[in-house]
């Protein structure tokens, strides 16, 4: 497999991850009584949204493939199976997720394709465990 093909794989693995990821947040913050962590999780959905919206121009900049029809059913999906969950078990998916620190680990191996697009990622996977951290993460 070309390295090419094996980076443009990974970036629809990282899109669906943030599709899913911005459903996860939204649903927690439906689920949420606190009004800070409401709007940390209204934050952190929205940091969700712009980082796939860099993970599309990124695929674009490699290839032409069509990706919203499989990215709405992706989201749609999401957001029924996420809302079977109690707020509990999300926060616990949440937690497992972002201790893998998976954009940190392909940093290392992908930084040479595109720096300041890895660097946005890297940002934004602090963010998140900075905010969920002042939350008692």
């Amino acid at each position: 497999m070309s390295k090419n093909r094996s980076y443009q794989r990974l970036l629809k693995r990282m899109l669906v991850i943030e599709i899913v990821g911005e459903r996860l947040y939204e649903m927690l913050s439906l689920k949420e009584r606190d009004a800070s962590l409401m709007s940390v999780y209204q934050r952190l959905a929205l940091a969700e949204h712009q980082t796939a919206e860099q993970i599309i121009k990124e695929i674009s900049l490699i290839s032409k493939d069509n990706h919203i029809v499989r990215d709405k059913m992706i989201s749609k999906f999401s957001k029924f199976v996420l809302h079977l969950f109690t707020a509990k078990q999300l926060a616990w998916i949440l937690r497992a997720v972002l201790k893998r620190r998976s954009y940190s680990r392909w940093f290392d191996i992908y930084k040479g394709n595109n720096r300041e697009f890895w660097n946005l990622l890297l940002a934004h996977e602090q963010q998140q465990v900075e905010l969920l951290r002042i939350t008692d993460y």
